[in-house]
């Protein structure tokens, strides 16, 4: 990620990210429409004040029929923040604090336009060069705030002219929020052996979460799950208010949803870290309806004997091991091959 110096008015250095990670949240605040200039990054293109607004140097100078120096100066579309912004390889959040045609807005309910604040000490003062009001719709911003909502971000809008940003500013402390889930890049073997950990901003385990929730009760609504305390479980599915119980807990998936009324809550600048060990063939072993064994299929699809595999898939409440079994129609089973023998490995 390259510096910017304002001295020097060139690229200087390279910066790490501070958590290889992290989010990167941008705030944007202002009572103008975006001015920046391609020839000029650290000085932008100048909004006169003697101009109208609609009709000042901003507006002026992306005229492509004015050439430069005195025109056509600056950057023809926002996409070209957005492609930067969205293809930095991280999750991207955003909130735009702009002259918006309502005073109050929230969400993509903002109109780009001039507005005055309500509590202006001089009445009839707001307008052009006012210090009570937006100065230039915020058309650039606001359209820039669509483009990221569009591939994805976290998008927050809000007007410069609110009498209290209590309300935008409680909007984007959402979007730094730590995740309230993970989704895993495959199919852990068993949630008796997946770990669930906090790292600080340097890779170190701050904190090991406690034992996911048991799929052994169904819960009415996603905050009497929660309400169990439970720090985290695996879900069907990574919305889990998409569909009614799609909260519930499940013995093994992709998806792991950290339950914020736990105990294991990550700090800013801090991640989550799920550690399991995956199926063994990908798509797990089973017993397919008595033709194979869970124990013949790891020696037909890994080698070897029978007897020198175990098809695992967890213990029941006396330690013996639990019968693997195989989805046909998928060909994934719910076991993992581990070396050795059953009558060692299941006593």
């Amino acid at each position: 990620m390259a510096t910017w110096d304002p001295v020097t008015r060139a690229a200087s250095s390279t910066a790490e990210w501070l958590h290889p990670n992290a989010k990167l949240v941008l705030v944007f605040v202002g009572d103008e429409d975006d001015c920046s200039s391609p020839q000029d990054p650290a000085a932008g293109v100048v909004m006169l004040g003697s101009d109208s607004p609609g009709s000042d140097a901003c507006t002026r100078d992306q005229d492509p029929t004015n050439p430069p120096p005195n025109g056509h100066k600056l950057y023809d579309v926002v996409t070209r923040f957005v492609d930067y912004f969205m293809g930095l390889g991280r999750p991207v959040g955003a909130a735009f604090i702009e002259s918006a045609a309502q005073t109050s807005c929230s969400g993509d309910q903002c109109t780009p336009g001039t507005c005055c604040q309500p509590d202006c000490p001089t009445a009839g003062t707001c307008g052009h060069d006012s210090i009570c009001g937006g100065q230039a719709a915020a058309n650039r911003f606001f359209l820039a705030a669509g483009e990221l909502r569009g591939r994805g971000a976290d998008v927050v809008e809000g007007s410069i002219c609110d009498p209290a940003f209590d309300v935008i500013l409680q909007q984007i402390a959402e979007i730094v929020k730590p995740p309230s889930g993970l989704e895993l890049p495959t199919l852990p073997a068993e949630s008796a052996i997946t770990l669930l950990r906090i790292a600080d901003s340097s890779g170190k385990t701050r904190k090991v979460c406690g034992r996911p929730l048991a799929p052994t009760a169904t819960y009415p609504s996603l905050a009497a799950a929660q309400a169990t305390g439970a720090d985290w479980w695996f879900t069907a599915t990574k919305d889990v208010t998409g569909s009614a119980g799609a909260w519930n807990p499940v013995p093994v998936s992709q998806f792991v949803y950290i339950n914020p009324q736990g105990t294991c809550i990550a700090n800013p600048g801090e991640t989550y870290s799920a550690d399991y060990i995956g199926k063994l063939p990908a798509g797990g072993c089973g017993d397919d309806a008595g033709v194979n064994s869970g124990d013949d299929m790891c020696a037909l699809k890994l080698g070897g004997s029978a007897t020198d595999w175990t098809c695992y898939a967890g213990a029941n409440a006396d330690g013996s091991c639990a019968t693997a079994t195989w989805n046909s129609a998928t060909s994934t089973g719910t076991g993992t091959c581990i070396c050795g023998a059953r009558s060692k490995n299941c006593p």
